[in-house]
């Protein structure tokens, strides 16, 4: 992209790639500009900065926006069920555009910062009550045109585009403990304000229609050879079940409690109970095993045979959810 990138913009400035570099290299920029702002220490007016960075980037998305495909421009939902073998291209460059509309803000409040714990009382003490809100309704959106797509095409999700729907629920997660630090809620308050729950069952519940594995029950063993969706339906599940926990721990205007309980977050890397889609995952008492946990990915969506009756159950995806969260497991 980097080579021809500019050459295809030329040549084809209406065509669906080039909707594609450009929302890129606006999502590259936001991030290059993050990196340049945690170098400087010394900016007088942190708050005003953040400000016209944000201003600075919705402008150029709404630039991009006007100049969009006609198609895009109006795809609010996914149009019907007629196109019910794959997804069409506006889809792909819709959700990308969603997407870039939650960096925008998910930047420059920290959210995306590595290791983020570091950071969390900054962001929570510093961070602009509009750049929470205006996050928020960017997540909203997102999540409500992912969830418009018939079902049958969520098995054509791309990783990239997974990447972009685990990025959102990081984000919005993350979002969830600030503002109800911020704005003195409760749990009630916090989940009637903030649906993550809701979008995790909606998604839980899709991956498992889609899957061709047979779910097991509390106390069998965990079915041969899962496949991807099945996978994915579990770690969603295994995110909800942490985020529901911490949100029950939420107590307004006790900053201990906050401290104690809502940074420290939950990754399904790091759930004994999923250790068996995964290579050297962690054991019953946090300890990660031996081997690179980082290479490898199975992201095809077929697991392999194992080859014999003793590895029937031998991990299959050990990396799959660490790729797409860029290898965050041990930072969430």
């Amino acid at each position: 992209m980097d080579e021809n990138g500019e050459s295809i913009v030329r040549a084809e400035p209406s065509s669906d790639i080039t909707s594609m570099i450009l929302l890129q290299r606006l999502s590259e920029k936001i991030a290059m500009v993050d990196i340049q702002r945690q170098e400087e220490t010394d900016d007088p007016n942190p708050e005003l900065t953040s400000e016209i960075n944000v201003q600075i980037f919705q402008n150029e998305l709404q630039v991009w926006r006007m100049n969009a495909l006609p198609e895009v421009k109006t795809l609010r939902t996914y149009p019907s069920l007629k196109y019910a073998t794959q997804l069409t291209p506006p889809a792909h460059i819709v959700l990308a555009e969603r997407s870039a509309a939650i960096s925008i803000y998910s930047y420059e409040l920290g959210f995306l910062r590595r290791p983020y714990r570091n950071d969390v009382r900054n962001i929570a003490s510093s961070a602009l009550p509009s750049h929470l809100t205006a996050c928020l309704t960017a997540c909203k959106s997102f999540f409500e045109y992912l969830l418009s797509i018939p079902e049958a095409l969520l098995a054509h999700l791309s990783t990239l585009q997974r990447s972009l729907m685990i990025q959102a629920i990081l984000v919005l997660s993350r979002l969830t403990f600030i503002m109800a630090l911020t704005m003195s809620w409760d749990p009630d308050t916090t989940r009637a304000n903030i649906p993550l729950s809701m979008y995790l069952d909606a998604l839980c519940y899709r991956f498992q229609a889609l899957s061709s594995t047979t779910p097991s029950g509390p106390n069998d063993p965990p079915p041969k050879n899962p496949d991807v969706l099945y996978v994915f339906k579990m770690m969603m599940g295994s995110v909800k079940k942490s985020y529901e926990r911490r949100v029950s721990k939420i107590q307004p205007n006790v900053v201990e409690v906050y401290s104690a309980h809502i940074v420290k977050g939950h990754c399904p890397i790091t759930d004994p109970s999923l250790s068996v889609y995964f290579d050297n995952g962690f054991d019953e008492l946090g300890n990660w095993g031996s081997g690179d946990w980082t290479t490898a990915a199975n992201t095809s969506g077929t697991a392999s045979t194992p080859s014999s009756s003793a590895a029937a159950y031998a991990p299959l995806y050990h990396d799959l959810w660490a790729t797409m969260t860029g290898s965050w497991a041990e930072e969430i």
